[in-house]
């Protein structure tokens, strides 16, 4: 016999539209296919992604003793932003688990044009048919 909570509405919800797994029983079941995952895991992780940009941008400001200025803050989150949303996209493609596509679209946020370097020069390796490893020779 079920138990009621897990006919309640939230719980359907939950189970339906949020970070794109279900969980029956205690047991956690995947879905690989970025298709399938629910706009709110979308929402989730580019949120992420530009809070890690305004974090970031937080502690230059407290590092440098500089005013607070929106639009140097708007420039760090768009950058960031799409930092996060690039890592998001890789980790969908090497099948990474939600948790840990949450934690790498977040720390790319957080790097903002540092991640975007990384992956700069990993392409760019890759793209001269080498190994990706990084180097742009």
């Amino acid at each position: 016999m079920m138990p009621d909570c897990l006919n309640s509405p939230a719980f359907l919800f939950l189970t339906r539209h949020c970070a794109g797994f279900f969980i029956y029983a205690g047991e956690r079941m995947p879905e690989k296919d970025p298709q399938s995952y629910s706009l709110l895991a979308y929402l989730a992780f580019g949120g992420l992604s530009v809070w890690g940009g305004f974090v970031a941008y937080i502690r230059t400001i407290k590092a440098t003793g500089k005013p607070f200025q929106l639009v140097d803050a708007l420039l760090q989150v768009i950058v960031s932003g799409f930092a996060g949303m690039l890592t998001m996209l890789l980790c969908w493609y090497i099948t990474a688990p939600l948790p840990l596509c949450g934690f790498m679209a977040g720390m790319a946020g957080l790097m903002g044009s540092k991640a975007l370097d990384i992956y700069e020069r990993r392409a760019a390796g890759i793209m001269r048919g080498g190994k990706g490893n990084g180097t742009l020779d």
